[in-house]
């Protein structure tokens, strides 16, 4: 079990050594130099050359592509080096031995934690996993790139694939089995974003206190704490919920509880089980706690919404896009701090704009930011934002505050998303998306309560930093207009909402025959809200508001608290005791304003998707503020148990250990649940190998699926079915596309629906059919080479085997499940 693991930390470790010159040369701003930072980025510089050179042909996705594609980040090592000075590289990897060595050990550490958790639950069982394992298994087997589309033979992906891109070649060029790839690309990802979130959090207590080196090294080990392991409070909530906390008899002999059913979260609305302490944590339901906030249609009807957090993902241990943009968001965020901080000082001229910037380092952004659209798109206007936003605060503290400013990052912001986009233009070639347009939120505004069940244990790490600012800033005006500029935000997020309803509601219908695709947006969304007309709507609308007025009044004081410190500031009137002038504390609101943002915008908007509320948009975004709150809650802890004496210090510690206490049940309890306390003092054989596990597919299926890895490569056929199911389970397992998979899915990711629906009626003929000639149609048109037939394809549908039998050579049998295989030319 060692030996994969041992070649991927190998790997990803020289990745980082050669991409560290780069990253030195880059980022001159940084106190760390980007040595945190330099695995991410040269894994992106290897997975970028071979994705491309093999998208244009000439690079195959062999030993030889792959070992080109590492030739050309030495190169680029090399070249840094050289043109740094190696002897100036090695004289600072000399004086910050110690930073070096807290990153190394940190992530071995975090790798190797990850590695034993997964090997303690190696499923790859459920939610998007067969999708997640289907992609990697689809790049590993792809020629060249762009990678198949396992589940719809004849296509290339149609989704964010690029992640599943790094997996799957890491996972070539060391040779490891599928199943130990995937869990071993869910533990990469978990350490990359350990240092991740490590080295931007040392940065910042290094600008604000470049003397304290030690003590930077060792408060910035709260990042990845927060940001990986402090969680929700539902497993602080469910906890006291179990111990009957709050919970009545009636005169009916029933439990009853005011406060659990005011606080309807799901599950703990519901009378406790009576379950004693000692066995509640083993059926602790986990998954609860990423379905904290709750949402109801005009009718009344709960709607789901997902609003998961790292832990949670880590541990449900989906490869999903949301997961593996992770590292390369801080990637994001470090390239603006270093804007910020002066790093990126030059000259770039645009048309008739000109930018205080390199164009190199222009570029280097754009790049960056283009892969995080092609890793998980969401990330992608966030990431562009911020960047814009850093280099307006910095030309603002030395030109001031003006219009241009509001055009530099307008215009700033479009010509990196451009950029971003053109340097990954032959992915946007065969992409095809399912959003259309933005709807607006109004029946499903967050009560606060759940807003601070979800966050409070970063809130309030956060607020009380905040609050030591405000205390040593001392300027009442700049709290008063940075309140006004919260309600502003707020209520006129509100009226954008109210105002794109009706735009919705009376002036789209008008345009209908105008542009067809603009039919029937209004009557989707009065059908998804469940509301019989907008005026009763937009009644309904306002009453909810205010009903959850403390959900929104809260997202009021946190932005005005923000901005109120970012707001600029006199000489005459900044107190001496200030901390406003270090541009290590204004970075980190700048960066708590978007966590902010990114919270209260779907409040009142969502992006419009086939589900039709904004439970994509909430997970989206909610993970993104997640990444920031956890790096700024450290950073604020650390300078609050440095900065605080007498009384104040030994308060704020023993609220902090509170805090943590709550925000660490769900972890403690959710992880011993998952994986049966990691199977310690028990017998059991710790693996990697997800694919020898769970009720996904059976050991005679995987044992075909195994068969037809090594066969000669082609289409094979077998049963479709709906999201979630066993249907797609071969092409998954073997590497080998099937004419359909999960039939929804690939709606979802914006394919025809008549070349589902056609697909779904060729399999469905192809196996009942009694007419060889049908089938024989079928067969040719689509290329198979392999007909399944398994105990779920004789379930599905009423098959006619006998066919096959006449026609067809059998070339694998056992128990139930028989492969035939066709040529053409035979």
């Amino acid at each position: 079990m060692l030996l994969y693991p041992f070649l991927w930390y190998l790997v990803i470790t020289l990745f980082g050594l050669l991409a560290f010159p780069l990253a030195y040369r880059m980022l001159p701003a940084l106190p760390g130099r980007g040595y945190a930072f330099s695995r991410a980025l040269g894994l992106l510089v290897w997975g970028f050359s071979f994705w491309l050179l093999s998208y244009f042909g000439m690079l195959r996705n062999d030993a030889g592509g792959l070992l080109f594609a590492f030739l050309i980040l030495l190169g680029l090592g090399v070249w840094a080096a050289r043109a740094e000075g190696v002897k100036q590289i090695r004289n600072w990897l000399r004086a910050n031995r110690s930073y070096v060595i807290a990153v190394e050990v940190l992530f071995l550490l975090a790798f190797a934690a990850w590695v034993f958790v997964r090997s303690a639950n190696p499923e790859i069982v459920g939610t998007e996993k067969p999708m997640e394992l289907a992609f990697i298994n689809a790049v590993m087997n792809s020629s060249t790139m762009p990678p198949f589309d396992p589940w719809l033979s004849g296509f290339a992906i149609s989704y964010y694939y690029y992640g599943y891109v790094l997996i799957g070649i890491l996972a070539n060029l060391t040779a490891t089995p599928i199943g130990v790839a995937f869990n071993l690309g869910v533990s990469l990802v978990f350490a990359l974003i350990a240092i991740g979130a490590y080295g931007l959090v040392y940065d910042l207590l290094a600008v604000r206190s470049p003397k304290a080196r030690g003590a930077n090294i060792w408060f910035a080990l709260l990042a990845p704490l927060f940001v990986l392991f402090v969680s929700n409070a539902q497993g602080f909530m469910a906890l006291l919920h179990g111990r009957e906390f709050l919970w009545s008899t009636d005169a009916a002999g029933q439990q009853v509880s005011p406060f659990w059913t005011w606080l309807d979260i799901e599950d703990l609305r519901d009378p406790p089980r009576g379950v004693p302490l000692d066995t509640w944590a083993s059926s602790f339901n986990w998954w609860r706690a990423s379905r904290v906030i709750t949402d109801y249609t005009f009718a009344g009807v709960e709607t789901e919404l997902i609003d998961e957090f790292p832990f949670f993902s880590f541990l449900l241990a989906d490869l999903h896009p949301h997961v593996l943009a992770m590292p390369f968001a801080f990637v994001g965020m470090i390239l603006a701090l270093n804007l910020f901080l002066g790093g990126a000082e030059g000259s770039l001229h645009v048309w008739r704009y000109n930018f205080n910037l390199k164009p190199v380092a222009f570029v280097l952004a754009a790049w960056v930011f283009g892969g995080l659209a092609f890793l998980n798109i969401w990330d992608f206007p966030t990431a562009v934002a911020l960047f814009a936003a850093a280099y307006v605060l910095r030309e603002a503290q030395t030109k001031g505050w003006s219009w241009d400013r509001l055009q530099d990052f307008i215009v700033l912001g479009l010509l990196l998303g451009v950029t971003g986009v053109l340097i990954y233009l032959p992915y946007y070639i065969g992409f095809s998306s399912q959003a259309g347009g933005i709807l607006p939120n109004l029946t499903s505004p967050s009560r606060g309560v759940h807003l601070w069940v979800f966050w409070g244990p970063l809130w309030l790490p956060l607020l009380a930093f905040l609050a030591y600012l405000w205390r040593k800033d001392n300027a009442q005006g700049r709290l008063r207009r940075g309140l006004l500029v919260g309600v502003g935000i707020v209520l006129g997020l509100w009226l954008l909402s109210l105002l794109l309803t009706l735009f919705i509601a009376v002036a789209l219908p008008l345009l209908e025959n105008v542009n067809p695709e603009l039919q029937g947006i209004s009557q989707t969304l009065l059908a998804a809200i469940g509301a019989p007309d907008v005026n009763a709507l937009l009644v309904e609308s306002v009453r909810r508001r205010f009903s959850a007025a403390s959900g929104w009044l809260t997202l009021m004081l946190v932005l005005g608290l923000i901005v109120g410190l970012l707001w600029p500031r006199s000489k005459e009137s900044e107190s001496p005791q200030s901390d406003q002038g270090n541009p290590a504390i204004s970075f980190s609101l700048l960066l708590m304003l978007f966590g902010a943002l990114l919270v209260t915008g779907p409040e009142f908007l969502y992006l419009r998707d086939f589900f039709g509320t904004r439970m994509n948009t909430v997970f989206k975004f909610y993970i993104q503020a997640w990444l920031v709150f956890g790096t700024m809650a450290a950073f604020g802890t650390a300078i609050l148990l440095q900065s605080l004496r007498g009384v104040l210090v030994w308060v704020y510690r023993v609220g902090l250990v509170a805090v943590l206490a709550i925000g660490l049940v769900y972890p403690v309890v959710s992880l011993n649940t998952k994986t049966n306390g990691l199977h310690l003092g028990q017998e059991y054989t710790y693996v990697l190998d997800g694919t020898q596990q769970g009720a996904y597919i059976s050991l005679t299926d995987l044992d075909a699926a195994v068969w037809l890895r090594d066969a000669p490569r082609g289409v094979v056929v077998e049963s479709v079915g709906g999201s979630y199911s066993s249907h797609g389970r071969i092409a998954t397992h073997s590497g080998n596309p099937t004419l359909l998979g999960w039939d929804f899915h690939q709606i979802q990711w914006g394919r025809d629906g008549g070349i589902v629906n056609t697909r779904r009626s060729d399999v469905q003929l192809l196996y009942s059919t009694p007419n060889w000639d049908e089938a024989l149609r079928i067969l040719i048109q689509y290329d198979i080479r392999y007909v399944y037939l398994g105990p779920l394809e004789r379930s599905t549908y009423a098959v006619h085997e006998a066919k096959f039998q006449q026609n067809l050579t059998p070339v694998f049998q056992q128990d139930q499940v028989t492969i035939y295989e066709f040529l053409v030319n035979e």
